[in-house]
């Protein structure tokens, strides 16, 4: 197991901590959520069915996932579009580079989205010296996110190189609009992630509640969309089912405020759109999860967050927004995607308290998936602070009635959880007396000697 990995985790995870003016704001984001998912139902006549009916569209897609994926691609080729399949995420960075290259001196846009953050382009464009500019506001106006909403207007004043401004003043963010158009308009290429490829009608779907995220392929002259393959999805009847679940336990609206259905570049008579349209489709692994019989249900996930939300765990941890694609899930799909080796600790990082599996709008059983994955990491020899050698110790005190009771091991028993139980908790102390003794001396029975 890569010590380094686990290290950097613990240490995130203390740092934040122990942060306490992040407490209230994280403490606020858990109620924010639950708030809303207590109206979730409210919003469907028949709120189980619903999600069973999702669940089924999703079986059904990977049932016959090579013929919807078939389907896609003749539909959104006719219209104009070109589809890429890349197997891992260096190669879809170097389809975008192949692109980009061959579009010498053009803006960038890029969208905030966890397939970008997958491939690892930010980084990619950061080490290269590659300007780009992130369109849309989810960085800044997404619920998970625990920053004032004044922290969030400096933020975007920095950018747009304004010292001055009015405290939560809302034309900051119409001025950040402007720029957007002025920026789009000069032949830009905008990048963004996908949240669902509809197969009947060859169309990507874009959910968005800022509007800005339209701007960028409206005005771009080149839209690059990157996709996981697990975004497939039948039909456009289904589409709207989708769209509802997604947006009932992100945001608490039924539908998000701007869904746009994009079938390849722009037609004659349209006003706007791009003049060249690529899809690029991203396996990196997920053909491996769902060879995976228990793993595989992880690949419903529409991306709603909900669960990061109320996670007792990632709540904290994402008060930092350079974590912002981390959550539950992730645990799961780390380390099937990245390999045991490097992110095994993830498979760890879980109370099992069980509230993301609640508020899953696709029922995934994320606690048990995690269960899967640690019993996959033990057999192949990746644990966390207890080893076997560990547990056969603490089996043989344990089995001793008379070496529990000596003060001499309690005390080295004390020493040696203390040090994985951490510095943020205090560690209980043992009771002075077994119930063994307790139950002696109350009641005067004597058992057999150990």
């Amino acid at each position: 197991m890569s010590k380094e990995n686990l290290q950097t985790f613990l240490s995130n995870v203390s740092e934040v901590i122990r942060k306490q003016d992040n407490y209230p704001i994280c403490e606020a984001i858990g109620e924010y959520y639950e708030k809303i998912l207590k109206n979730t139902d409210s919003y469907f006549k028949r709120y189980d069915q619903t999600k069973q009916r999702a669940v089924f569209y999703k079986y059904k897609t990977f049932h016959d996932f090579q013929n919807y994926l078939i389907e896609f691609e003749s539909k959104f080729t006719s219209h104009g579009g070109k589809v890429i399949y890349v197997e891992d995420a260096a190669s879809a960075v170097k389809e975008i580079e192949k692109i980009l290259i061959s579009k010498l001196h053009q803006k960038l846009i890029l969208s905030q989205s966890k397939t970008l953050y997958e491939i690892g382009l930010y980084s990619y464009l950061k080490e290269n010296k590659k300007e780009f500019l992130i369109g849309d506001l989810n960085k800044y106006f997404y619920p998970i996110l625990p920053l004032s909403f004044d922290q969030k207007i400096k933020d975007i004043s920095s950018l747009l190189k304004l010292d001055n401004f009015e405290k939560g003043s809302i034309n900051v963010l119409n001025l950040y609009k402007k720029y957007l158009i002025n920026e789009a308009y000069k032949n830009s290429i905008s990048i963004t992630g996908a949240d669902a490829l509809v197969a009947d009608v060859g169309g990507v779907l874009l959910l968005e509640n800022e509007g800005n995220l339209s701007i960028n392929y409206a005005f771009s002259k080149i839209h690059i969309v990157v996709s996981g393959i697990d975004k497939l999805i039948p039909s456009v009847q289904d589409m709207e089912l989708f769209n509802a679940l997604h947006s009932t336990h992100s945001f608490g609206n039924y539908f998000c405020w701007n869904q746009t259905l994009l079938t390849g570049p722009i037609k004659e008579k349209e006003v706007d759109g791009p003049e060249e349209m690529y899809v690029i489709l991203v396996d990196n692994g997920r053909t491996e999860i769902l060879a995976h019989q228990k793993q595989r249900s992880i690949l419903n996930c529409i991306e709603c967050y909900a669960c990061q939300a109320v996670c007792p765990v990632f709540k904290f941890i994402n008060s930092d927004q350079n974590n912002f694609n981390k959550g539950p899930v992730d645990c799961i799909k780390e380390p099937l995607l990245q390999g045991f080796e490097k992110a095994s600790h993830l498979a760890y990082a879980c109370t099992l308290c069980g509230k993301c599996e609640e508020v899953c709008p696709m029922s995934i059983s994320l606690p048990e998936l995690i269960l899967h994955n640690r019993k996959e990491a033990a057999e192949k020899g990746y644990y966390v602070c207890v080893d076997k050698s560990h547990m056969k110790t603490l089996k043989k005190m344990f089995l001793k009635r008379k070496t529990l009771e000596s003060p001499y091991h309690r005390l080295m028993l004390k020493l040696d959880f203390k040090k994985d139980y951490g510095n943020q908790r205090v560690f209980p102390d043992f009771g002075q007396k077994s119930f063994h003794i307790i139950w002696t001396e109350g009641y005067g029975i004597y058992t057999e000697k150990d």
